[in-house]
């Protein structure tokens, strides 16, 4: 899976992340819209469809929004591809992957994502891209990129997010 993100994930850049993510500073999105923009046009492969990550319901009806939704909106609003935020589900809820290999971060999303059966249209022969904020060993992103080929029947995924943890801070 091809992938691109804005910026390194640094103590600077968590902190504008996190602030969008459970402050409510829901203004950044358009900084943010910006910046995804200049990124998106380094991508060679034709782009048709934007998807957000989706969050559980549950915790998108504690924090009142998804942040990878807002994201993609503001993506779309730029570069005119549009947006489908009921092609995947997230079908239960996981702890936040705080920590963890690839392989166990894999593991625990086993299962938890699926493709909406009333959007298999909408995603089949597409080129997706998927939209996140926040890459740090890429398993969440594989886990939607899996479903979507598999089960959607998606020509190709794509990631864009605004932030990449380098490798060697996993560690």
């Amino acid at each position: 899976m091809a992938g691109r993100s804005v910026f390194v994930y640094t103590k600077l850049s968590s902190q504008m992340i996190l602030k969008l993510k459970y402050s409510d500073k829901t203004f950044m999105v358009e900084t943010f819209g910006d910046h995804l923009m200049q990124t998106f046009r380094g991508f060679d492969n034709p782009i048709t469809l934007i998807l957000p990550v989706p969050l559980h319901w549950r915790r998108q009806w504690i924090r009142k929004y998804n942040q990878s939704s807002l994201l993609a909106n503001a993506l779309s609003r730029r570069c005119g591809v549009p947006v489908c935020h009921t092609g995947l589900k997230r079908v239960r809820p996981t702890k936040p992957l705080k920590g963890g290999s690839f392989k166990k971060r894999l593991a625990t999303l086993k299962g938890v994502f699926a493709v909406n059966p009333k959007e298999k249209k909408t995603l089949h022969g597409q080129h997706i891209l998927l939209i996140d904020d926040v890459w740090t060993t890429g398993a969440t992103l594989q886990s939607c990129a899996d479903v979507l080929l598999k089960e959607g029947g998606a020509k190709s995924v794509s990631a864009l997010t605004m932030a990449r943890v380098l490798p060697a801070e996993l560690s």
